[in-house]
């Protein structure tokens, strides 16, 4: 991970002082998303700026206590007077933030896919790391910034979410170091873990039941494919959210190079893909849908009914795949 940028953290403290922040993450936020909003608001209020978690959607209701006294600005209820600023977090562009903030100018960016292309006034892209939060774990470290407990627990709960609990290619000696200033920070691996993966409903279950039902082999047995479909919610009294992590499993058939989840919404199709090696490059292939992500985890979403989207899905991946699959 570059420890140099083209501007220094200095610089945005500088240009958020004075001001009411919030900060913003990606649509359907994930682990890695809210841990890093928790930490990068509470930091900025250490010193002493105005700053809020924006909660432009729902929050997971894994994700939620992990919160814990963060300032939220609920955006849903109204944003802030004008003029204020806005940093965003995690989110590979700008079409992913909440449409609420409309097209305010974006103060910072603090972000690690491959994807990502500069839209902010300073902007923080690594991706050479591993998530979100082991960017901003160590420009804290390098800036002597301050990492209270719960801030930590919520970069650990950022590291482990993005890395699949650490099993993922992106883990490196790197990761697991910040991870232990983590601990020592007051980071607690077992109650990151109980919360986000000791916490099923009869409901989650029966939908993840559900989607390993639609699990299908195609070209060859080289993609697995997953589908849910709205109905799949309304049916099993469930929201989109519970689906968090299903992808996984398919990648996880022997033989699989790499696996999609479909999730079809009438006149739009979203798609996670997920692959073992890096060599897939799937931040390329999302790309061509108009997505982006990371080398072994994407995706994207087109406005367009599954009926003439997965023929072209199908013919795409086996194109891209005869090209990268070595």
């Amino acid at each position: 991970m570059p420890t140099s940028f083209p501007h220094s953290l200095t610089d945005v403290l500088n240009a958020l002082k004075d001001q009411v922040v919030l900060l913003a993450g990606h649509v359907r936020p994930d682990g890695d998303c809210i841990g890093a909003q928790i930490a990068l608001t509470r930091v900025l209020c250490s010193q002493g700026i105005t700053a809020y978690l924006a909660q432009a959607e729902a929050i997971p209701h894994i994700l939620a206590p992990f919160i814990n006294n963060t300032p939220v600005w609920d955006c849903t209820q109204g944003l802030p007077p004008t003029p204020y600023a806005l940093v965003s977090v995690d989110a590979a562009d700008r079409q992913r933030l909440s449409p609420l903030f409309g097209d305010h100018a974006v103060t910072a960016l603090f972000d690690h896919h491959r994807s990502t292309r500069p839209y902010a006034q300073f902007n923080f892209i690594a991706p050479e790391a591993a998530a979100t939060a082991e960017l901003l774990t160590q420009l804290f470290i390098d800036n002597s910034l301050p990492i209270d407990p719960v801030s930590a627990q919520a970069l650990y709960v950022g590291l482990l979410t993005d890395t699949g609990q650490f099993r993922h290619s992106s883990t490196t000696g790197h990761t697991l170091r910040l991870a232990a200033t983590l601990l020592e920070s007051g980071a607690n691996p077992e109650n990151a873990s109980h919360q986000l993966f000791e916490q099923e409903t009869l409901p989650r279950l029966a939908l993840r039941q559900h989607f390993l039902s639609t699990l299908k082999l195609e070209l060859s047995g080289q993609l697995c494919v997953g589908f849910l479909e709205a109905a799949s919610y309304k049916n099993t009294q469930t929201l989109p959210e519970d689906a968090e992590g299903f992808v996984d499993y398919t990648r996880m058939v022997q033989g699989v190079l790499m696996g999609a989840l479909i999730e079809d919404q009438g006149t739009q199709v979203k798609s996670s893909l997920r692959a073992r090696s890096p060599h897939l490059r799937l931040d390329i292939l999302a790309g061509l849908f108009g997505g982006g992500g990371h080398a072994c985890a994407a995706g994207f979403k087109v406005d367009e009914p599954l009926s003439t989207f997965y023929p072209r899905f199908l013919e795409l991946v086996a194109e891209h795949l005869k090209h990268t699959a070595q």
